[in-house]
């Protein structure tokens, strides 16, 4: 069980983060851009590293 203190910091933790704030969408917008760097790196492996393209 959590102290009566932690409770009170996570109640004005939360109070302060702005409404439009979506943790979720966080995660999200944070993977689709490191799948995306991803991607693009892998497309260029072969041109960097001798291949024939």
């Amino acid at each position: 069980m959590i102290s009566e203190k932690q409770t009170a910091f996570r109640r004005e933790y939360r109070s302060r983060i702005a409404g439009w704030y979506n943790g979720f969408v966080h995660v999200a917008v944070i993977y689709i851009i490191g799948i995306t760097a991803m991607w693009i790196y892998i497309q260029h492996i072969d041109k960097c590293c001798g291949g024939n393209g």
